[in-house]
């Protein structure tokens, strides 16, 4: 069983991402929650909003890797996290 967690282990995806290289955070925030993501992440959902207005999904990752695809009607809200 050790041998089994410590494979899990060294591919968990939260060790590839590294949160604290981050010096600006950004807040997705939806109906379905908040999601922290880097700048990029957040104007690459802007720029999404703004140029596709009949875009129904919109794809991205936060900070610890995790996938989300997210309805853009359900964005609500893009803030910078001071």
């Amino acid at each position: 069983m050790v041998m089994t967690m410590l494979k899990y282990r060294r591919h968990y995806p939260a060790e590839r991402f590294k949160p604290w290289q981050y010096t600006d955070f950004y807040q997705v925030e939806t109906f379905l929650g908040t999601f922290v993501v880097s700048m990029a992440t957040a104007r690459h959902v802007e720029r999404c909003l703004e140029t596709h207005s009949d875009l129904e999904w919109i794809d991205f990752h936060d900070l610890s890797g995790v996938p989300h695809r997210i309805q853009a009607r359900y964005i609500v809200r893009i803030t910078a996290d001071d």
